[in-house]
């Protein structure tokens, strides 16, 4: 077989005898402008960037461009150019005297890669493009004479003219398959030329060769890095191909589409995103019309322009239209999965996953839910197939999700088993892969180390902290740079279980993650309140050893950085300024007496939550409730008694109001501040206060007598000094009976 190609190779080298112009085969269709001319062609690379196009693919791939006029020899109709949805590209096979057309390209191509090896197609590759740069220069020779003629003055009716263009298609083609790009891209820039002169006086006859010919010359561009003029020819595509939908719009709309679809992306590419938006809104809405008439065919497309679509309205900012667009595009992939789930279980988990980030952070129905359930049903599905472990990584990513999902529902157990599933995962792919799936399982570990926490299981908690702790302490020696930010959080969640578990050994790791966290914040903002985090729980730590002096010193780090903060960004910030002033000012009924310092922290704590309140009450006014409380004891162990009563006057409305939304959780601090308000009041207004503080306690101890019982025993001996002190012996005479029955009948029990 290999002598007889080599014998026909050489057979074409040789020079075509002169021969007589011959009649077309019967049945072949002659094309009007040249008698007995048959037409050849190829569409090979429209066809393929048609497909890739209408997978939804962002940027068409080298190769594509690469791919060219295959099957340059097939016979087809090409008189016609409206007949077929793929307009040919021409290559005239009648030969004149002298002349050679016509060479076997689909026998180079098939014989080649069924008979020759590699180093062999390389050299033939070679040949193809010297032999079709001969053809090519015969036809600009053609072209040359013919134009030199007065009787063809028209550029436009010149049959060597559209042998030309079609030549230097097929040239171009071959070129690139051998390498040479960039002498592909200009024999194809060649052809449009052509083609344009041919459409200027031919329009019916080449403007489908025009719009097709620009499509492979974008398709060229965009592979050798020229995105403008990738888009300028895209543009010029849609122009031409706009002019043939209007008058055949059967045949046409579909490239249209096509060409419109890939032009959205180019133009988004350039920041164009009006211009982005209008051409992909358009291409949607022909494949929409497509698909309702021929689903089979046109369904993909369209659910790959939806896709599209959507990030076109994100770069708008429409988020609700781009959501839309994903709800449809998630519609059309399931339909299409249905049918075919191999080919379109991938486009669907993929939509399933973007619809769920969209919905998630405030879903109210449950969509977000449903999503990211039925994400990991199908990429449960794609996996159990076997096909490596191509999806694993999807499906574990997605039962994460799932978990924190299940976690926000307080579906505890639910979300502990997907987490499990997932950890499954990600030590089977670290397997293969233990480098590279190291941090994935690392972070893995974490969460489901959250999880078990959440449900009591607190040793097995711990041990997936440890084991996460060691995967990030690998990572960090690897690429410190890169994960120092992670084994900080790692070291700093394992000292709160160690200290949680009474294991003294956490301060060491919250010291080092400290020491991270100084290091990232000196350069990122991002990490001044992680850092401001672990020093406060670190000043509690130290505190809590004896290390007063260290703990103060954290203590004021922290501030500094909580302050920085709250400047940089209030509404986030202020509330954790204001809780670290509340919290490390001065502690009621400790050892310690307050200072000026801590007084000075309440009191602005207590400015902060009043800010907040303005803003959002129901949030913070239980935080100034119990900031005024304690800033009116600082107050009074400071002697400043008017200021305590002041306090304490506010701090008992604020209880009052709260306590009427939900008794339940605010009686209590409400009876607590009526008695404390009682004893910094006047002889002859404490009394008030003190018989409302009875009666809630009354009521308190009717609901939880162990914890209430002695609070109104507590109330009513002062209720009885009271009214002792105001001359009103019998009735405190009877008050006073009571506290000791309700202490007799408890002492009697106990």
């Amino acid at each position: 077989m290999a002598n007889t190609f080599n014998t026909d190779l050489r057979r074409m080298r040789a020079p075509a005898p002169p021969t007589s112009p011959r009649r077309a085969p019967a049945g072949t269709k002659v094309l009007p402008d040249q008698p007995g001319a048959v037409d050849r062609t190829s569409g090979g690379m429209t066809a393929a960037a048609d497909a890739a196009r209408s997978r939804g693919d962002e940027h068409e791939p080298a190769d594509l461009a690469r791919g060219g006029a295959r099957g340059l020899d097939e016979d087809c109709d090409g008189a016609d150019p409206h007949r077929d949805a793929e307009p040919p590209f021409c290559l005239t096979t009648a030969q004149s005297a002298g002349n050679r057309r016509g060479i076997g390209n689909n026998l180079i191509t098939a014989l080649t890669v069924a008979v020759l090896g590699s180093r062999q197609r390389r050299g033939l590759a070679s040949t193809a493009v010297k032999i079709h740069g001969h053809v090519v220069q015969q036809h600009r020779d053609e072209v040359g004479s013919e134009t030199a003629d007065a009787e063809a003055a028209s550029v436009g009716s010149q049959p060597a003219a559209r042998s030309l263009a079609s030549s230097l298609i097929t040239y171009a083609y071959h070129c690139d398959a051998n390498g040479q790009y960039a002498e592909a891209t200009l024999a194809t820039e060649e052809a449009v030329t052509v083609y344009r002169r041919l459409a200027s006086t031919h329009p019916d006859s080449y403007n489908a060769h025009l719009a097709n010919s620009l499509t492979v010359l974008a398709a060229r561009y965009e592979a050798n890095a020229r995105p403008a003029e990738a888009t300028l020819a895209t543009e010029e595509a849609v122009t031409v191909y706009r002019r043939l939908a209007s008058t055949h719009p059967d045949p046409y709309n579909a490239h249209l589409a096509n060409t419109l679809h890939v032009l959205g992306t180019r133009r988004a590419r350039e920041s164009r995103h009006a211009a982005a938006l209008a051409a992909t809104e358009e291409a949607a809405a022909l494949r929409l019309h497509l698909s309702e008439s021929d689903p089979d065919r046109f369904l993909p497309d369209l659910a790959a322009s939806l896709r599209l679509l959507a990030l076109r309205h994100d770069d708008a900012g429409h988020c609700d239209d781009a959501l839309d667009a994903v709800r449809r595009a998630t519609s059309a992939y399931r339909s299409l999965s249905e049918f075919h789930p191999r080919a379109y279980q991938p486009d669907l988990a993929a939509c399933l996953k973007d619809l769920f980030a969209r919905t998630a952070p405030n879903d109210r129905s449950g969509e977000s839910l449903a999503a990211v359930e039925e994400a990991v049903f199908v990429l449960r599905a794609l996996t159990a197939e076997g096909r490596g472990n191509g999806y694993r990584p999807d499906l574990a990513s997605c039962l994460l999700s799932l978990a924190r999902q299940l976690e926000a529902l307080d579906r505890h157990d639910e979300a502990l088993t997907a987490t499990e599933e997932a950890t499954t995962h990600y030590r089977q792919l670290a397997q293969t892969d233990p480098e590279g799936q190291r941090p994935a399982l690392a972070g893995c570990l974490l969460s489901l180390a959250a999880h078990l926490d959440a449900l009591g299981r607190h040793d097995d908690a711990l041990a997936a902290t440890e084991e996460a702790a060691a995967h990030h302490r690998r990572l960090f020696q690897a690429d410190p740079d890169a994960y120092r930010a992670a084994i900080a959080d790692c070291l700093h969640k394992l000292a709160i279980r160690l200290g949680e578990r009474g294991r003294q050994g956490g301060l060491a790791l919250l010291e080092e993650a400290v020491t991270h966290y100084r290091h990232l914040a000196a350069g990122a903002q991002a990490y001044w309140q992680p850092l401001a985090s672990s020093l406060t729980l670190l000043a509690i730590w130290w505190a809590a050893v004896g290390c007063h002096d260290d703990a103060a010193s954290a203590i004021r780090d922290a501030e500094v950085f909580y302050r920085k903060l709250a400047q940089a960004d209030p509404d986030t910030y202020l509330p954790e300024l204001g809780a670290h002033l509340y919290a490390h000012s001065w502690a009621p009924g400790s050892d310690v007496e307050p200072t000026a310092e801590a007084l000075d922290a309440l009191e602005e704590a207590t400015e902060i939550y009043r800010r907040l309140v303005d803003v959002n009450a129901s949030d913070y006014t239980p935080d100034l409730a119990a900031c005024l409380t304690t800033l009116a004891e600082c107050y009074e162990e400071l002697r400043q008694r008017s200021d305590a009563l002041n306090a304490t006057e506010e701090a008992v409305y604020l209880y009052r109001h709260l306590a009427g939304i939900d008794p339940h959780a605010y009686l209590p601090a409400l009876a607590a501040g009526l008695h404390t308000l009682a004893q910094r009041l006047g002889m002859h207004t404490r009394l008030p206060p003190l018989r409302e503080a009875v009666a809630i306690c009354r009521q308190l101890a009717n609901t939880d007598p162990e914890t209430y019982v002695p609070h109104l025993v507590t109330n009513l001996h002062a209720l009885a000094s009271c009214l002792d002190e105001l001359g009103r012996a019998g009735e405190a005479v009877r008050i006073r009976s009571e506290a000791n029955a309700i202490c007799a009948s408890r002492d009697h029990e106990v």
